[in-house]
């Protein structure tokens, strides 16, 4: 009888979890995620469910609705940049059924990702030719989407078909979605030693725009309203003379965009994004005594504040002095001049590029220009900030050297209400010695730190295996 008896107590658990099984929800889906929300829905006929959630990578999951009574659910209580994991349970009359499957929910991870890899084999001529001119920026979630070139990717060293690609991130399907090629034939702009393109996002109007740089020395602005899925052309701004180095963001509706012509300087355009191009207006720079126009065909830089207010970062000539390059920070929409943030102490500033950002009303920039004042051969990289809106700027501090191989890396800020969202961007070449924290990525890589988490880039010191970090606040 004892045998008997535990045969059928064996027998009946067996049934009990053979039921469970059987009424485990299925086919949970993250059905829409964004950086406030997070809709799961699922199938099953059971009366109640319990949906629980644990931040990726920790341990045991955590109920966080004991009573769901439909097979869908929206988590309203998550932190805007941590990644979830979620299961459900059905409430059973004998207990809990088994869990569903998980899913993964969330903004892209965190420290280095490939993002598009490039085709081909690795160091392959499919390999070389991609990633060039990345251009960055965040969507509405504060994820980031990028474009960049893809030089003659049919390798027929003809440049004719050379094409724009663009990729975002998806939180619902914690992955990056396919690459679209925004528009090809644009021509000979990979090789050049410039910014050739820029990507910005109008959370107003839910709209991504390019603004690039074609092979005759016109510029080209694309729209897409479906989150980079398809676009079309808005508008072609040619001149008489060649425009260059395009840099551009979006405000309620509003374009700001910059870019220098040849021979003519700075030009600044702006408008209402759903306005006819013919209605916007163009404002050319201020002219500053013994300053020569801003240089074309070099990286310059445009960034809003936090009311949304332009600033311009550029480069021009000191007529007075030999060999010296001067830094120009200029607000187009206020009655103030051009100011000098700093110059290259008569040296010959060699290949140089800025990048600007606002903390509220305060820019912040970095600078890669040549100065005897480096400590170090080969740190061509400044970080330099003002407190007073742009009126009077702080002494440049250098950044550790360039790594071997690799291009001049400009962080893209950005600071929010509770100073997260912050993305960097850059394009790799090859692998640094002795890094054992750096690893080899092709195509163009997306890194995002941890929460309140400052900037880490890896270097090699020239000739040596040291590391080192430098950390960006």
């Amino acid at each position: 009888m004892r045998v008997i008896g535990s045969l059928g107590k064996v027998f009946i658990a067996a049934v009990m979890g053979i039921a469970a099984f059987a009424q485990a929800p299925s086919g949970l889906t993250v059905k829409a995620a964004t950086n406030r929300r997070v809709d799961l829905t699922w199938s099953g006929t059971e009366a109640a469910y319990t949906v629980q959630r644990r931040v990726l990578g920790s341990g045991s999951y955590s109920s966080i609705a004991g009573s769901v009574a439909s097979a869908s659910y929206s988590d309203t209580g998550i932190d805007p940049y941590t990644t979830y994991q979620y299961q459900v349970i059905a409430n059973l009359s004998s207990g809990a059924s088994l869990p569903s499957n998980a899913v993964t929910v969330g903004p892209p991870p965190s420290g280095f990702t490939t993002a598009a890899p490039a085709p081909g084999p690795e160091g392959g001529p499919a390999s070389n030719n991609y990633g060039y001119n990345l251009s960055v920026t965040l969507d509405d979630n504060g994820d980031p989407a990028f474009a960049f070139i893809f030089y003659d990717p049919n390798l027929d060293s003809d440049p004719a078909d050379t094409r724009i690609e663009f990729r975002s991130w998806n939180r619902a399907t914690y992955k990056w979605k396919d690459v679209v090629h925004v528009v090809a034939n644009l021509g000979d702009t990979g090789t050049t030693f410039h910014q050739v393109l820029s990507l910005a996002y109008d959370a107003t109007t839910n709209m991504f725009a390019i603004a690039a740089e074609n092979g005759d020395g016109n510029l080209l602005l694309y729209l897409s309203s479906d989150g980079g899925g398809t676009w079309t052309k808005k508008t072609t701004i040619a001149n008489e003379n060649a425009s260059t180095s395009p840099s551009m963001a979006f405000y309620n509706g509003t374009i700001h965009l910059a870019y220098v012509v040849d021979h003519e300087g700075l030009k600044y355009v702006t408008g209402k994004l759903n306005a006819d191009p013919s209605t916007w207006q163009t404002k050319s720079e201020t002219k500053v005594a013994g300053v020569d126009r801003a240089q074309a065909s070099v990286t310059i830089s445009l960034a809003l504040d936090v009311n949304g207010n332009p600033a311009i970062v550029w480069f021009a000539n000191d007529l007075t002095k030999d060999y010296n390059t001067i830094v120009q920070f200029w607000k187009p929409l206020g009655g103030a001049g051009p100011v000098k943030v700093l110059d290259s102490q008569n040296e010959p500033s060699g290949d140089v590029a800025a990048k600007l950002v606002f903390a509220g009303l305060n820019p912040r920039m970095l600078v890669a220009i040549a100065r005897p004042d480096s400590v170090e051969s080969g740190r061509t990289v400044r970080s330099v900030k003002s407190d007073d809106g742009g009126t009077t700027w702080a002494a440049p501090v250098q950044l550790p050297p360039e790594a071997t191989g690799a291009q001049i890396i400009l962080s893209i800020w950005r600071w929010t209400a509770r100073d997260r969202g912050r993305h960097r961007s850059d394009r790799t070449a090859g692998r640094i010695p002795g890094c054992a924290d750096f690893r080899s990525f092709r195509g163009p890589t997306i890194s995002s730190p941890g929460r309140r988490a400052t900037w880490r880039t890896i270097y090699r010191q020239p000739g040596t295996t040291r590391c080192f970090q430098a950390r960006f606040k």
